[in-house]
């Protein structure tokens, strides 16, 4: 890992604050609707001071509600933009998003546990989780690359367990389903494209269970 002179280039992956269908368990997916808690908002600066040190070259952020709240917060401690991306949105949860969590079974997600059983398998309406991997995977090629320093990017749960996957070299069929908590961070030293890149962190800020919302 660089240190903070700027030396290098880094994807930091960062999931949004805690947002008011979290602490419901409600699952959001792609609904725009769920903002952040006053928790989620102190999350998120708690980060925004953590990477005033960091060389910070770019800041994305899915355009969802409480990724956006998240990196507007973010922005404001690093001095820069959020640029909004809709390709790191969460995965679409289609006619399931706004119901309870308990809901989402292995047969709709095709995911059980923490691992992919189908990456094929689609809710109605929705997503799959190769669907999701595939445009994660678009974003990730279009950041590697470029000059040096930390590109954040705000996004979801289901984004960074594909993203991870993909950087890793592990295909949507293959991959596990961890869990990722409200504001937890994953970070990856970039390499020239072409070259093997390296996951060197993965930070828990703050903890919250991170199932499928």
């Amino acid at each position: 890992m660089q240190d903070a002179s700027g030396s290098g280039r880094r994807l930091v992956l960062v999931r949004h604050g805690e947002s008011a269908w979290n602490a419901l368990g409600i699952v959001q997916g792609q609904a725009s609707a769920p903002g952040l808690t006053d928790r989620g908002r102190r999350q998120a600066s708690t980060l925004a001071r953590q990477l005033q040190g960091r060389p910070v070259a770019a800041l994305f952020s899915s355009d969802l509600t409480r990724a956006r709240q998240t990196a507007e917060i973010i922005a404001e401690g690093v001095g820069t933009v959020a640029v909004l991306d809709d390709r790191v949105r969460e995965r679409d949860f289609g006619v399931f998003e706004g119901g309870p969590s308990t809901e989402l079974t292995a047969a709709v997600t095709g995911v059980d546990g923490d691992r992919v059983v189908d990456a094929d398998a689609r809710p109605a309406g929705g997503e799959s989780v190769r669907d999701l991997y595939d445009r994660v995977a678009w974003f990730v090629d279009s950041v590697d690359g470029g000059t040096d320093g930390d590109v954040v990017v705000v996004c979801h749960g289901g984004a960074i367990r594909v993203a991870t996957a993909y950087l890793e070299g592990i295909t949507a069929d293959a991959m596990g389903w961890p869990a990722v908590d409200n504001m937890q961070v994953a970070t990856f030293e970039m390499a020239s494209r072409g070259e093997q890149r390296e996951r060197v962190d993965v930070r828990p800020v703050a903890h919250r269970q991170g199932g499928h919302r």
